[in-house]
């Protein structure tokens, strides 16, 4: 009878014991800043903007003033944060032309210890097209492609902080159990355009202006958030590459691997201040998923980085594939501890790594220099395999071009062989004129500069295709035409030069050239649907082919039923369905 009485009493503990849940787990939230410079968070002793709010996450937590990034391009660098690896490693090379290898991503570690993942993102690089969705309950990249709101566009963030936000608070309060949040913050991407009371505070740096605007709207997340949620919660903070502003160029990002766009701000802080000892050496962004899986001790896989609290004497590489858009070398960097080799193509150069960089004559560090070199050409292969592994849409690219983003040409067997300083001259000289011709309407100073560049750089299909555009306003309709058939030449499946050729042949009245050219375009891009609304209008109205006239008037409506000739296409289609001569 005791053995019976002690039995029982011992499963009563045991059942106890299992009915007792265990203690939570933090919350986790990732706040990605795009374009944030390292000295644009007054934490850094800058005064060019000030940042009460992350200057405060800065104190309570662990802030470090300066961590590179391995590209400064925004989907290459997020998918390096979300993966823990090099470019090369996880596949995307650049902004357009490929998507996510089949790696493993922190939403799918995260998710295996039952945690809800969410991701509110705000910039067109970041739509799930590339793939960085995966792992991802719920990815939020509404709105990011809205090709009617060209306004909307130009705005420059596609969400603003505020949008953000607001969505981000509404997943934690409908959300139950522990929570995986990546918020990401546009706002400070060119165009600059802050709201109007931070332009009234920075009217001469309107970057500034961006930062402070998600600075403040960060303060009310965050207020807002801890009101209803006393849960621990453990937040990193950080950018995804820089902007140079001029001061080595380049007027933005993407060409150069200085210190202005290869160094970000990192804050890491907990709720509950319980911090571990960082561990010495340079830091990256890709040492964020080693991190976390230390922290939230989740599953151990493979990746290119090294936690942070760990010690660290390493090679760190960082990589730019931008300058192929213009079919002009690549760049690459190699640092390790205080020294940064930069191959800015056809030049090499090595710096004391602080912010301001310090230049040195190489043959004062030989053995670094040398050192360096080999490393890059044993890392990174200029002559590796870049084909796309993503197909974007005219509509897609069009978008991304306003935002300063283009892709690589589908043909590099030709790449000029230059400096990338002296490349991201030319480029920002081109940019300068462009907005005074905005100002004085002069298109022949826009000429002048394509003329130049093209000189420069010969083999770029896209200048090739811009030239043409230019022609085109100037009225240069036969010299318009020329540039599109030498784009097509060195880029045999661009669809959008086929289709400003079929766009010339028919302003010719040559519309069965034109029907072959909107046929090329639509074979590369099917997708396009002004290809498909031209077409079936030329179908109808010039080469009498109803049945096919109503086919392409057809995939038109599907693809983009919002259109402003939408109703007229509905009329047409109206009346050819009327004919029964279709019927049968």
């Amino acid at each position: 009878m005791k053995r019976a009485f002690f039995l029982c009493c011992f499963f009563l503990y045991l059942n106890t014991i299992s009915l007792t849940p265990e203690k939570a787990s933090p919350n986790f939230i990732l706040v990605t800043i795009d374009t944030w410079r390292a000295d644009y968070i007054s934490a850094s002793g800058s005064k060019k903007v000030k940042t009460p709010f992350l200057d405060k996450l800065a104190e309570e937590g662990i802030y470090l003033k300066y961590v590179d990034t391995p590209c400064p391009m925004t989907t290459p660098a997020h998918a390096s944060i979300l993966t823990g690896l090099y470019p090369k490693n996880h596949g995307i090379r650049d902004n357009r032309n490929f998507k996510l290898k089949d790696v493993v991503t922190l939403p799918e570690l995260f998710k295996l210890k039952r945690y809800n993942t969410f991701a509110v993102v705000s910039g067109a690089p970041l739509s799930k097209k590339y793939g960085l969705n995966k792992g991802f309950d719920f990815y939020d990249d509404d709105d990011l492609e809205d090709k009617n709101n060209l306004q909307k566009i130009l705005k420059g963030s596609l969400k603003s902080a505020d949008q953000v936000t607001e969505k981000a608070l509404g997943l934690i309060d409908k959300s139950q159990g522990n929570i995986f949040l990546w918020v990401h913050f546009y706002d400070p991407h060119y165009p600059y355009n802050p709201p109007a009371k931070f332009k009234e505070i920075y009217p001469e740096d309107y970057y500034a202006g961006e930062v402070a605007y998600v600075d403040a709207v960060l303060k009310a997340f965050f207020e807002n958030l801890f009101k209803k949620n006393k849960e621990r919660w453990i937040v990193i903070v950080a950018g995804d590459h820089g902007e140079d502003l001029g001061e080595n160029g380049e007027d933005t990002h993407g060409i150069l691997l200085y210190n202005t766009t290869r160094k970000v701000p990192f804050i890491y802080w907990d709720s509950e201040k319980k911090y571990k000892q960082l561990g010495t050496g340079a830091k990256n962004l890709i040492d964020i998923f080693p991190t976390l899986q230390e922290l939230f001790e989740l599953k151990k896989t493979n990746c290119d980085g090294i936690s942070l609290f760990e010690n660290t004497n390493r090679y760190m590489f960082a990589e730019t594939f931008f300058p192929l858009c213009f079919a002009a070398n690549s760049g690459f960097s190699a640092k390790k501890e205080n020294l940064v080799f930069i191959k800015n193509g056809t030049s090499a150069e090595i710096y004391e790594d602080t912010f301001k960089e310090k230049g040195l004559n190489p043959s004062s560090e030989k053995i670094f220099y040398n050192e360096a070199q080999k490393e890059i050409d044993k890392y990174f292969n200029e002559k590796e395999d870049f084909t796309p592994t993503l197909k974007l849409t005219s509509e897609e690219l069009k978008i991304l071009s306003s935002l300063g983003y283009i892709g690589l040409s589908s043909n590099l067997e030709k790449i000029t062989k230059c400096d990338l300083r002296e490349m991201a001259r030319d480029f920002s000289e081109y940019t300068k004129k462009g907005w005074e011709v905005l100002h004085n309407g002069d298109l022949n100073i826009i000429l002048q500069e394509y003329n130049k560049l093209l000189k420069k750089y010969p083999y770029s299909p896209l200048l090739h295709c811009d030239k043409s555009d230019l022609l085109v306003k100037m009225m240069k309709y036969d010299e318009a035409y020329e540039e599109c058939k030498v784009c097509t030449a060195m880029d045999p499946i661009n669809s959008s030069a086929y289709f400003r050729l079929a766009n010339l042949s028919a302003m010719k009245g040559k519309f069965k050239e034109a029907e072959n050219y909107y046929l090329y375009s639509i074979k590369y891009d099917e997708k396009l649907s002004i290809a498909h609304l031209n077409l079936g209008m030329i179908y109808f109205e010039k080469l009498n082919n109803p049945a096919a006239a109503l086919k392409h008037l057809k995939r038109f409506l599907e693809l983009d039923p919002k259109h402003p000739k939408a109703k007229m296409a509905k009329d047409v289609m109206k009346d050819l369905e009327s004919d029964s001569t279709i019927k049968k």
